[in-house]
């Protein structure tokens, strides 16, 4: 209570009205209330690594009720193995939305054409005093097949 309490008065001394932002009290949040992503994964081909690839994406961070504590981003291989994974902290937002670059790599030793498809989970979790359960989503990937030349760890 007393972090949203700080909260409020850090939206107020920066003049953005709090009922701007804050969700109606009745209503169900959304992944979308929090994590918009503004990088296009789902039409962006990726080829299939061969050395390790980055992988950078612009994603806008909402806190539309001050009460998130984390956003988990990891990559993860077709049996659920994480391959890689950065986190933001809301505690850290000034103002409560906020524009953040996402790095993560595809490791090539890590995977293998056997391993496709590979996702990208987002996990939203919020602090314990919200009462509140983690909001999650996954993003298939779209990783070109690798071509018959090139040779994949068995």
């Amino acid at each position: 209570m007393r972090k949203r309490a700080l909260a409020l008065l850090t939206l107020i001394s920066l003049g953005i009205s709090p009922a701007l932002i804050n969700l109606p009290a009745n209503a169900a949040p959304t992944f979308a209330n929090y994590v918009t992503f503004l990088t296009d994964l789902r039409s962006k081909q990726i080829d299939f690594p061969t050395s390790d690839v980055p992988l950078e994406i612009q994603v806008q961070l909402s806190n539309p009720t001050m009460d998130v504590d984390t956003v988990y981003f990891t990559l993860q291989d077709s049996a659920g193995k994480e391959i890689d994974s950065d986190e933001a902290f809301y505690y850290s937002f000034d103002p409560p939305s906020k524009t953040v670059k996402i790095s993560l790599t595809i490791y090539s030793f890590s995977i293998d054409k056997k391993s496709l498809p590979l996702s990208l989970n987002t996990k939203v979790s919020f602090t314990q005093e919200s009462g509140k359960l983690s909001l999650t989503n996954s993003i298939p990937l779209n990783i070109k097949q690798p071509d018959v030349n090139v040779v994949c760890k068995q």
